[in-house]
């Protein structure tokens, strides 16, 4: 995989659909804030139980996210360039949820909440749609489970 530049970060910020209602200052602060990390095919990302003091987002590539219920390990859902994982644990000072790990060499943009709080704050409508993700991914997690 290519190494992926502070360029590449501040672009895939400027295109991606979660930062759209941001200034292209915000935008900036973001991209200059970000930590772009690569993980290979099967590494981890995060873990359930760990802190969680961050929000990342899929630049490239897939991960899984997989949690863990009476039953065993259960994939709860796939995530790909663009979307976004880690709102719950950071907005809330929990501990992280569920384990995510790379199913392909992915691109990952990680915003610590020290850098991405503030700005929820100011922008409402991120702070809307963040907030409405991790509600809806709770609920079908807990529906998943319930059902198998």
């Amino acid at each position: 995989m290519a190494a992926w530049t502070g360029e590449d970060t501040l672009r895939f910020i400027g295109e991606s659909e979660l930062f759209e209602t941001l200034t292209q200052d915000t935008r900036r602060e973001l991209a200059a804030a970000a930590d772009a990390r690569q993980f290979g095919s099967g590494q981890q990302v995060i873990k359930r139980g760990e802190a969680g003091d961050s929000l990342f987002v899929v630049a490239q590539g897939e991960v899984r996210v997989v949690l863990e219920s009476p039953k065993g390990e259960q994939v709860v859902s796939v995530l790909r360039s663009g979307d976004f994982f880690g709102e719950i644990a950071m907005m809330t000072h929990a501990h992280r949820t569920a384990t995510v790990t790379a199913t392909v060499d992915s691109v990952l943009i990680e915003l610590s909440a020290a850098v991405i709080l503030p700005i929820i704050e100011r922008h409402p409508e991120l702070k809307a749609r963040v907030a409405r993700t991790g509600v809806q991914r709770s609920q079908d997690s807990l529906k998943k489970m319930i059902e198998d």
